[in-house]
């Protein structure tokens, strides 16, 4: 069995060696358990003037190490699927550069996976002024699980960096149709195994760290939209996704763009107008 950690890096070697000593503790892990997984490490290297340095910094070959290059800048899902391309393993992990890993992160996760297609960890969200865990108890953790809170309310899921992935279950159109502004290729990503009936089961151990550094693109609203703007596209073209769920996500969509144009009553006007879309965030919120 072999599972492939697959790095998007732009601009970020500083952050290769802490990835490459998570990625090892993670096998030290899996041999001190007796069980037969490799696992190998694949950075897309998505800013060609910054070349990517790893010589000497895998000498005891305890994980195979490989660096793939970019042409030109293609965004973080083509790199994303660039690396699923050349990937080997049955199973994928999706990292961000600055995320983190417990030592026990694949272990348990393909632990708990077992014969479903995605396995949903827990962890925390990190920031220089705040950590707090990414679900709070389980009943928070199954919304992940749910595709109408997705579409309804908000993408349950913080990063694919929690999410072990049956490399197999990876629909064809999310390596045919590529989202081209950063941010919500994972949700759509998501909505493609929803609509297709995968399966996904949960792991309620804390195995994962989101780290705000400030210039994540999840922070920054505008993109984000646009972003969600060309997931919406992109679903109604990839034709495989029922015209109902991408109405439901046009309508969340528009409902917050609304919110940012009005104040006052004409803003009380439109959470009238969306309470069932109100009454399905406050649910995610509060469950």
């Amino acid at each position: 069995m072999k599972v492939s950690v697959i790095v998007p890096i732009f601009e970020g070697n500083c952050y290769v060696m802490n990835i490459i000593e998570m990625v090892k503790e993670n096998m030290v892990t899996i041999k001190s358990t007796g069980q037969h997984i490799n696992v190998e490490l694949l950075f897309i290297n998505d800013s060609p003037d910054f070349p990517i340095q790893i010589e000497g910094l895998n000498d005891d070959n305890i994980i195979e190490i490989r660096v793939i290059n970019n042409a030109k800048n293609i965004g973080i899902h083509g790199s994303r699927v660039y690396g699923l391309r050349e990937a080997k393993g049955q199973y994928i992990l999706f990292l961000d550069q600055d995320d983190k890993i417990n030592d026990d992160c694949i272990v348990t996760q393909l632990k708990y996976i077992d014969k479903s297609d995605v396995c949903i960890g827990n962890g925390y969200k990190t920031s220089h002024n705040y950590r707090k865990k990414i679900y709070r108890h389980y009943q928070k953790q199954r919304l992940a699980t749910i595709e109408k809170v997705f579409l309804k309310a908000a993408c349950q899921i913080v990063s694919p960096g929690q999410c072990l992935i049956r490399k197999e279950a990876i629909p064809q159109e999310w390596y045919e149709y590529i989202v081209s502004d950063n941010g919500s290729d994972d949700f759509f990503l998501w909505i493609l195994m929803f609509e297709k009936n995968r399966t996904f089961s949960l792991n309620t151990k804390e195995i994962y760290e989101h780290i705000d550094t400030g210039k994540n693109v999840s922070n920054d609203d505008w993109r984000m939209t646009k972003s969600a703007h060309n997931v919406i596209s992109l679903m109604k073209k990839c034709g495989c996704i029922r015209d109902k769920s991408i109405r439901s996500y046009e309508r969340r969509i528009a409902f917050w763009e609304d919110l940012q144009k009005y104040n006052g009553i004409k803003k009380a006007i439109i959470y009238i107008k969306n309470i069932d879309t109100c009454i399905w965030k406050l649910y995610a919120y509060y469950r």
